[in-house]
């Protein structure tokens, strides 16, 4: 099976963004706790990093 890894990248990166901004208007509109927030946010954040790696840098490991 392929996979297409840049677009597996983009999709990943628009969930993170997209998590990112539920987790904080959350807790803007204080619909959502702080430690709730934290963890969103911290949960959008690792994918966004995970979109960033480089194919290459994958495969040496």
């Amino acid at each position: 099976m392929r996979l297409n890894y840049k677009d597996m990248k983009e999709d990943v990166r628009k969930m993170a963004i997209a998590l990112m901004i539920a987790g904080l208007a959350g807790y803007i509109l204080e619909s959502v706790g702080l430690i709730n927030t934290s963890i969103i946010v911290a949960i959008g954040l690792t994918l966004w990093i995970f979109g960033l790696v480089e194919r290459d840098a994958m495969e040496e490991e």
